[in-house]
């Protein structure tokens, strides 16, 4: 599709395309960075600077990433799925175990109990209760670290 388009500077095109020839960029890249949360000129300019839902900076996605606790691989997936920045950034849906104690994610609540992500995850999988994936089905926290080797 093509339509007038202004940069940064407020010079304007007959096109995105017309734009990042001027610019050196691809317009791949181009429309990459800005549905990622670059401001124009970053976008255009190849600086790695990106912006939040709430106008924070950041040096890089990555940066933007750790600030929100969410994993930068998990992050750029659900950009690619259609996700906004903001729920990319926000997704994360707080969970609880089974004595009602509320994390904000199912990383922190594995970390919580001593136990890998992926072991809850598939004792959870294969019928497993939350206090089973989480305790191996021992009652105590104590003893499920004794017996893991977490004290």
């Amino acid at each position: 599709m093509k339509y007038e388009c202004t940069d940064h500077l407020g010079k304007t095109f007959k096109s995105i395309r017309k734009m990042c020839e001027y610019w050196g960029i691809s317009d791949d890249k181009y429309r990459n960075r800005i549905k990622q949360g670059y401001e124009l000129s970053d976008a255009l300019t190849n600086k790695m600077r990106v912006q939040d839902h709430l106008g924070n900076k950041f040096p890089s996605i990555s940066a933007m990433c750790d600030h929100w606790g969410v994993n930068r691989l998990i992050y750029a997936k659900r950009i690619e799925r259609g996700k906004t920045i903001k729920e990319a950034l926000t997704m994360n849906k707080a969970i609880q175990d089974h004595l009602g104690n509320t994390f904000k994610s199912a990383n922190k609540m594995c970390e919580h109990w001593n136990v890998y992500r992926f072991t809850y995850e598939y004792r959870i999988k294969h019928g497993k209760s939350v206090e089973e994936a989480l305790t191996g089905g021992i009652k105590h926290k104590q003893t499920a670290a004794i017996l893991y080797g977490n004290k």
